[in-house]
């Protein structure tokens, strides 16, 4: 192992070990004040490295979590003093909810990562209040704080699905006290405040597999990388995932669609095959586009998966019922609903404004449109720490 994947292995254990902790916390196991065990001890306990733990306390440190004292050890921090949240029965949802060009990929994404996040809302008594939003309009942001000031009071927290048109709201919502979660990262240097899949990771994960099955190119078909998406994550995990086994970066290409729906895969690739003919593999960012590339390549007589496979990297319910039924890696969608409503629930506890963002792995699972042994991922798989791998139910 080079000194550069050392120092990404320990950096991975580090904000894996700052997330054990942060829960320790939360769930009041280590105390507000509580006197926290050594590094020493904890390295033991865990069996890594005090650079490691050391790195992990960092961490919380940045995040107003600990307070490390010199010759006396770390302590865990008392809450910050914020607004009265004793009236607050609602929790906030803002997305996309009415809009028809977001219909199918967006409604099923919402719904779900709404419906996960409403149980754990409602067994500690809150509901959920809707904030619709165009992508496309202009002045979003002054139209939802029209809506939301009124029901300030009562707010809990809001979850935010993003995109560029309501990229200032968490900037008012600070002004206001409302704490805030958003669905995937704000940027990609964000460390606060989201929860989001894995994306880098699991799409490493095939990357590696590709380059083990020698796949001889490699068409990445994306949508925008904007923020509120994992797009730039999935294509810059494939590539990484294909260098370390030995594919060279060039047998990759990348296919920039104009939206995420079947007719902007259709016409992409439809484009690439006329003007480079077929690849191996097609990697799509959204099932929709992978739908739309699978019906090109058949109308061009070219077998799915026999003479080019396929990868979609949403997850919808619809993959399932295609022909062939698509092998996807799949957003944890009800799982990221459940996160977001546990941060938010978190917040309110203990009065913070801000938490260590949230990864939750995000499965492949194997079906026709490609197949990839099983003994081969679980192989890969070991070699990431990477466990939320499951084969189809088909």
């Amino acid at each position: 192992m080079s000194a550069r994947d050392g120092a990404r292995v320990s950096q991975g254990l580090s904000r894996n070990l700052a997330m054990e902790f942060r829960r320790k916390i939360e769930t009041g196991q280590w105390a507000s004040g509580q006197r926290l065990p050594t590094t020493r001890e904890l390295a033991a306990t865990y069996q890594v490295s005090v650079n490691t733990i050391q790195g992990a306390f960092r961490v919380l440190e940045a995040h107003d979590l600990v307070d490390r004292r010199p010759r006396r050890g770390g302590f865990v921090k008392l809450p910050s003093s914020r607004r009265e949240m004793s009236k607050a029965t609602t929790v906030g949802f803002v997305g996309v909810f009415a809009d028809p060009a977001h219909e199918t990929d967006a409604s099923e994404w919402t719904q779900r990562i709404v419906h996960g996040a409403d149980q754990e809302l409602l067994d500690a008594g809150y509901h959920p209040s809707l904030f619709s939003y165009s992508v496309n309009a202009t002045g979003e942001v002054e139209r939802l704080l029209a809506k939301i000031d009124p029901s300030a009071e009562t707010l809990g927290g809001m979850v935010l699905f993003l995109s560029p048109a309501i990229c200032g709201l968490t900037d008012e919502l600070d002004k206001r006290e409302i704490p805030w979660i958003t669905i995937n990262r704000i940027h990609e240097h964000a460390s606060q405040n989201f929860v989001t899949q894995d994306a880098f990771t699991a799409a490493r994960l095939i990357g590696r597999c590709l380059a083990r099955m020698k796949v001889h190119r490699v068409a990445v078909l994306s949508d925008a990388m904007t923020p509120g998406k994992s797009s730039a994550d999935k294509f810059f995990g494939l590539i990484q995932g294909c260098v370390e086994r030995g594919m060279p970066s060039r047998s990759i290409d990348y296919l920039a669609s104009g939206g995420f729906l079947e007719q902007d895969g259709y016409d992409q690739m439809e484009e690439y095959v006329k003007q480079f003919g077929p690849p191996g593999v097609v990697f799509a960012s959204g099932d929709l586009l992978a739908i739309g590339a699978i019906r090109c390549l058949r109308e061009r007589k070219l077998k799915v998966p026999s003479q080019v496979g396929v990868i979609g990297a949403t997850g919808l319910r619809m993959g399932e019922y295609t022909h062939p039924s698509l092998t996807v890696m799949a957003n944890p969608m009800e799982r990221m609903g459940q996160e977001a409503a546990r941060m938010l629930l978190q917040m309110s506890r203990e009065n913070v404004s801000r938490l260590i963002g949230r990864y939750v792995p995000a499965p492949l699972i194997v079906r026709e449109s490609f197949v990839i042994p099983q003994e081969l991922i679980e192989e890969e798989s070991a070699g990431l720490h990477y466990s939320a791998v499951r084969p189809s139910r088909d």
